[in-house]
């Protein structure tokens, strides 16, 4: 049996075919962000035109030409050289790519490097990662701030856990054990999709 080592995660797996549908899946994910450029760097073109026409080409693609939509688009359109460039580290989500837009380019290349910009980011893990406010979902919670930290610095109060493989049976229910614990105290907890789907089996 083959190992392989799977994206940049560091990841080993045992297994060809997983390999090669997470090859695949990275590829179109790829092909979705370069989607969302390419469509940035054509609203950014029409918003060249007069203003009337500008606002007739928004309609027949189903936009409304003041919708902030349109103006998130257009922020991104105007990073297109930069972001074609990197797409195959850009997520294929155009919210997380207008709050990328947002940063310079030397600070998108730093986040690149700390491995916080990839496919899968989402806009909450970006604000998370350059320290701005995160709300939380549901009654009660506490927003984290840059204040409630210690020096405002939220790089250095968190770990991530990647397995190389999937657990056994007993090393499964002291992650489990773990997790149970961890929910006990006042944290941000966020468990991967995969290993969620791991316990549900």
């Amino acid at each position: 049996m083959s190992t392989a080592v799977v994206s940049n995660l560091n990841l080993i797996v045992e297994s060809k075919e997983i390999t090669v549908l997470v090859e695949k899946f990275n590829t179109f994910a790829r092909k979705t962000a370069e989607g969302v450029l390419e469509m940035s760097k054509v609203i950014c073109e029409a918003k060249k035109l007069k203003d009337s026409e500008f606002y007739k080409f928004c309609e027949l693609v189903g936009m409304s030409g003041s919708s902030s939509t349109v103006q998130k688009l257009i922020k991104i359109g105007e990073k297109y050289e930069y972001f074609i460039g990197n797409a195959e580290k850009l997520p294929a989500n155009w919210t997380t790519l207008y709050e990328l837009s947002k940063l310079t380019s030397e600070k998108i290349e730093e986040l690149i490097d700390r491995g916080v910009v990839c496919t899968s980011l989402i806009a909450s893990d970006l604000n998370v990662a350059l320290g701005k406010p995160v709300k939380e979902k549901g009654k009660g919670k506490k927003e984290a701030t840059t204040s409630t930290i210690p020096n405002g610095n939220l790089d250095g109060l968190g770990f991530r856990v990647l397995l190389n493989k999937s657990p056994d049976a007993e090393t499964a229910q002291k992650i489990k054990s773990l997790i149970s614990e961890l929910k006990k105290f006042d944290l941000q907890l966020e468990v991967g999709s995969t290993l969620n789907a791991f316990f549900a089996d």
